[in-house]
């Protein structure tokens, strides 16, 4: 071959990758404007989970170690508000639109937290007499059906993990899953046509179509990831983008919505990453919790956060 034709070959196959690795770039920094900055930082121990915002703009979370429920006031203020009584109890949590905390419990079931009562009222407790392995992390539909995982204790080892669909309204309980390793975040699409859930043990996202009736209809592996521990909570943007927290890896991957990973945002410290999820002015600041240093991290992004089921008033 002539050199010319070689050279010519070259210039053209490092003119490809040029153009790869600049899309590469582009997609990047699409995702997220700006650095990630920390808002507040709890004491040791207490290992952060659950964050949700309310209407007046405080951001409510889950202390798992000690067993709050606590928030960081819309004025900044650290506070502790209602003890479950029970150390590594609460963990996964939601508003309804009654503006009632509901919470995944390890040892409670579902349960729900008036904030201005503070009233707990137990929305399930088994299924069918046996209890839970220990509920994680839940969705609510539009319909008021409580989407949510059952872990503990569950893994490749012992893959019965559960997920479950509870009503608010009458407390009927339908199984969905009973098979998964150690099944962790979970969050549904915009039309609800479609549920996600982060399989913690196997390190990937499940993607579920459901039916108009918002059962199981079907399932396949979405996003196979490396390294790190695996998939905890997520949440999506208006674009059907995961976000998607990947715990001992530092930050949160950013999954299109046919799988790709489009981005990494890493937080500064602490690999324990938690949960992620929209707020701030637009809704279209990440908040990101992270459990091994108790810290709660922002990052702005180009696209606004998918209403969650009690968010109208956004």
């Amino acid at each position: 071959m002539a050199i010319s034709k070689i050279k010519s070959r070259l210039f053209v196959s490092l003119l490809v990758f040029a153009i790869a690795i600049s899309f590469v770039h582009i997609a990047e920094a699409r995702m997220t404007i700006g650095d990630v900055e920390k808002v507040a930082q709890m004491p040791e121990g207490v290992f952060i989970e659950g964050p949700v915002f309310d209407k007046e703009g405080n951001l409510w979370f889950v202390e798992i170690g000690s067993g709050w429920i606590s928030r960081i006031t819309a004025q900044g203020n650290y506070e502790k508000f209602y003890n479950t009584g029970i150390q590594w109890g609460p963990n996964g949590m939601q508003m309804d639109r009654k503006g009632r905390l509901i919470i995944c419990h390890r040892q409670l079931g579902i349960i729900a937290l008036d904030p201005k009562t503070k009233k707990v009222t137990t929305i399930v407790k088994n299924y069918k007499g046996k209890k839970f392995n220990g509920p994680n992390d839940l969705v609510i539909s539009s319909k008021g059906f409580v989407y949510f995982t059952d872990p503990w204790g569950t893994g490749v080892h012992n893959p019965t993990g559960g997920v479950y669909r509870v009503s608010l309204k009458t407390g009927k309980i339908i199984q969905l899953f009973n098979n998964l390793a150690f099944p962790n975040g979970i969050n549904l699409s915009a039309d609800e046509k479609i549920l996600y859930i982060g399989e913690c043990n196997k390190n990937r996202i499940l993607k579920c179509d459901l039916t108009e009736d918002g059962l199981l209809a079907g399932s396949y592996v979405m996003t196979q990831f490396t390294g790190g521990n695996g998939p905890d909570g997520m949440s999506l943007d208006v674009e059907g983008n995961i976000y998607q927290a990947h715990f001992d890896s530092a930050g949160v991957y950013v999954v299109s919505p046919m799988g790709k990973v489009l981005d990494f945002i890493s937080v500064p410290e602490g690999t324990g990453t938690t949960y992620a999820i929209f707020g701030g002015p637009e809704n279209k600041t990440i908040y990101i919790t992270e459990s091994w240093k108790n810290i709660i991290y922002k990052v702005k992004v180009a696209y606004p956060g998918q209403l969650r089921y009690h968010e109208t008033w956004k």
